[in-house]
């Protein structure tokens, strides 16, 4: 066996090791509580309800009430979000070393796993860590698009990937304004890409066509919960991204935001294969949901960007393995070299996912409800819930 099979096998064991402990009897909350119910209903029903009282699409769903098919147990349930980790991860080591390299696309794999916010969506039964999967998916596709001679099935296949994003999310349009910076940005650096920008046109209104109606729903529909369009939101949303639900000040959030960005355009300065997934995935989208804030409706939250973290995992693996190679082999210590700056992220995660874990709490008490539940309910199945 290889020494990187051996090191993917350990990290991936730790990182199915880490997750599980969240899935083992552990009630589901309001949102969750959601996703089941929608999902335990008929196909007729589960259309009908989502349509009523949801602001998502019906996909995610589907795919659960497939999931539930097997169990409606409430582990089993959680494990679809592992599941999707999972592909996810083997994913990202397939995108990054296709078109990054190979060190690249370790240090994104160890990242990812112990990434705090890949922790949490990994037990959270929303549709998170399938839109991460598709994020991914539909990045790759659109790659092979402008760079190969991609067959019809390739094409078919980002067609699929691109709408199954777009009716899994309310705010699924993010996947568009990614996929279209991606190809401008490719165009602008890569004049080699241009040729294929009729057939990304051809397959663009192809998708637009099939969003069409759900577009027109979502229109005045809105995404709960979302912030106001500022410096302090947008810094509590890049924070969430990169270090998960740990207990943070203010100006831990700015500081966050700041060094970000601050490797960012250090990336987007000194190496060009970065730049347009930098763009099109990590700092367009951010840009475009502060201005859809600011200017028609606020969808600025961790869960509308959720699809953009993986691409944030990738570009702190490919600063920590352009720093790790600046800086030890400008020291010529590179026999020496035991731990480097991948050591020091790893840490700060490992860190915050201890205090994720100890400080996050939900505030349903479930006992309580059922007794109380118990105590109003008539013979008639009427609940008598007082004002106060």
């Amino acid at each position: 066996m290889s020494n990187s099979l051996i090191k993917y096998s350990i990290v991936f064991i730790a990182a199915i090791l880490v997750r599980l402990p969240q899935i083992i009897n552990r009630p589901l909350w309001y949102d969750e509580l959601q996703s089941v119910t929608f999902s335990s209903q008929t196909l007729p029903d589960l259309f009908e309800s989502v349509n009523i009282f949801d602001v998502h699409p019906p996909f995610y769903y589907i795919q659960l009430k497939t999931w539930m098919l097997v169990s409606s147990q409430t582990d089993w349930i959680r494990l679809n979000s592992v599941f999707w980790f999972v592909l996810s991860a083997v994913f990202l080591i397939w995108i990054t070393s296709t078109i990054f390299h190979e060190k690249a696309a370790f240090f994104s794999f160890l990242f990812l796993a112990a990434s705090p916010f890949s922790i949490w969506i990994s037990n959270v039964v929303r549709m998170y860590s399938l839109l991460i999967f598709l994020g991914l998916a539909s990045y790759f596709l659109l790659h092979r698009l402008l760079t190969t001679e991609q067959r019809g099935i390739e094409k078919f296949l980002l067609y699929l990937v691109v709408v199954l994003y777009l009716y899994s999310h309310g705010a699924g349009f993010m996947i568009l304004v990614s996929m279209v910076t991606y190809v401008a940005a490719e165009s602008a650096l890569n004049p080699q890409t241009r040729k294929k920008l009729i057939s990304f046109g051809i397959l663009l209104l192809l998708i637009l066509a099939s969003y069409i109606p759900w577009l027109i729903r979502a229109y005045d529909t809105s995404i709960q919960h979302a912030l106001p369009s500022s410096i302090q939101s947008l810094s509590q949303t890049v924070y969430t991204l990169v270090f998960g639900f740990s207990f943070s000040q203010d100006w831990l959030q700015l500081l966050t935001l700041i060094l970000f960005f601050l490797i960012c355009s250090w990336l987007l300065l000194t190496y060009p294969n970065s730049r347009s997934m930098l763009l099109a995935y990590v700092l367009i989208p951010t840009t475009f949901c502060m201005v859809v804030s600011a200017t028609f409706r606020s969808i600025l939250l961790y869960r509308t960007l959720a699809y953009i973290s993986p691409f944030i995992v990738i570009t702190l693996a490919i600063a920590v393995e352009k720093l790790n190679t600046n800086f030890i082999q400008r020291q010529n210590q590179r026999q020496n070299y035991q731990f480097g700056f991948e050591t020091l992220i790893l840490s700060v995660f490992c860190f915050s996912t201890f205090f994720q874990f100890s400080d996050f709490s939900y505030p349903w008490n479930y006992d309580e409800a059922t007794s109380f539940i118990s105590e109003r309910s008539t013979e008639d199945g009427y609940v008598y819930i007082p004002n106060q």
